[in-house]
């Protein structure tokens, strides 16, 4: 695929593990109960559903963004499953969840 998320249109969009984030999707979506091999493959089925060819990125919060318009509950995702510019799921990621993952490449959280 193009990385098109890393030209001037996304400029902060940093790749993260795709698994890592799909693991941390489902924990939230069961309300920090237990991961199952089950779950984790409902989810994986729903974010391949248009393809196997996927890749998982974190939005950080640009610095000149109002932080009175920034949830600091959640962290901005993306799967992109297409060269396509609109091609991709930007579930909601609650930090407590994440902070379980890996999806911190930068550091900041």
């Amino acid at each position: 695929m193009k990385t098109y998320w890393t030209t001037e249109h996304y400029p902060k969009a940093i790749p993260i593990d795709f698994y890592e984030l799909v693991k941390a999707l489902e924990l939230q979506c069961n309300e920090g109960k237990e991961l199952t091999k089950e779950g984790i493959k409902n989810r994986l089925d729903h974010y391949t559903q248009h393809g196997v060819n996927v890749d998982a990125y974190r939005f950080y919060a640009q610095e000149n963004v109002d932080p009175n318009y920034i949830d600091t509950n959640y962290i901005s995702v993306g799967i992109r499953f297409s060269d396509e510019d609109s091609h991709y799921f930007s579930p909601l990621l609650q930090k407590k969840y994440a902070k379980q993952f890996k999806l911190d490449p930068l550091n900041k959280d």
